[in-house]
Parts: structure tokens; sequence; C-alpha cells
């Protein structure tokens, strides 16, 4: 919860909006989901190279969808456009 409320404050820090509240509260429970999944993670080990490297590139692709997502909350005006966007992203709709 403290990361959670961290990153909210984080993002109504940037601007006291909807967007970024939404922002902060996307990005606090992504990293609370990351931090619960690598204390269970942890308990297994990938013993081939070839597995630890495939999860590295899995994690940095899945980092990178993660954080390219959340532009779509800050670079639009509202949240129901940003909602559209995202939509839009999984084909699910257009604006």
């Amino acid at each position: 919860l403290a990361i959670i409320a961290a990153m909210v404050v984080l993002g109504v820090w940037h601007e006291v909006s909807l967007r970024y509240l939404a922002w902060g509260l996307y990005h606090g429970v992504g990293i609370a989901v990351y931090q619960r999944w690598a204390a269970w993670r942890s308990q297994y080990e990938i013993k081939s190279s070839i597995g630890r490297y495939a999860n590295h590139v899995f994690g940095v692709l899945l980092t990178q969808a993660f954080v390219i997502l959340s532009f779509a909350i800050t670079s639009s005006p509202d949240l129901p456009h940003a909602w559209g966007l995202i939509r839009n992203m999984f084909g699910l709709g257009s604006l």
C-alpha cells in the first residue's frame, strides 16, 4: 500500500488532475504486482542460460509495454480520451 500511495502522490505532484492520479495509481499497482511476483519468483531458479536470457528479454519488453501504455494516460486531455486510446491499442474500439 505504501508504494501505491507514494506513486499516487507522485502523480498528483506532477499535475493535480484525475489523469495524473490515474497514472500514479497505474504505476503504484504495477510496482506492487511486480514486488509480489518477484517474491514468489525468487523461490524458483532458472538453471539454463537461455532461460535466464529469455526471462530477461521478456521482462524488458513487458516493462517497456507497461510504460508506453501509461503514456496514453498522460498524453490525453482527459481520462475518457485516454481510455479510448488504450482501447484502440488493444483493438477494442475507436475514439
